[in-house]
């Protein structure tokens, strides 16, 4: 099911160790971030903005922690 309804890319989600939040990517504010959210879409907020190409997030979705 589709959370986000705006123009950017939204990527690479992963459920927290605890399954109440969903952290992914983002470019949609310009530069890409890691957001976090609600598994319901809710409450969104930003994790870490700048993050830029990585290797760290990328296919392989590491864990959150």
């Amino acid at each position: 099911m589709r959370l986000t309804q705006r123009p950017g890319t939204d990527t690479t989600p992963v459920l927290s160790p605890d399954g109440l939040e969903i952290h992914f990517r983002t470019d949609a504010f310009g530069e890409w971030q890691i957001r976090a959210m609600a598994v319901d879409g809710s409450n969104e907020r930003l994790i870490r903005d700048g993050v830029g190409p990585s290797d760290d997030w990328g296919l392989a979705r590491p864990a959150i922690h």
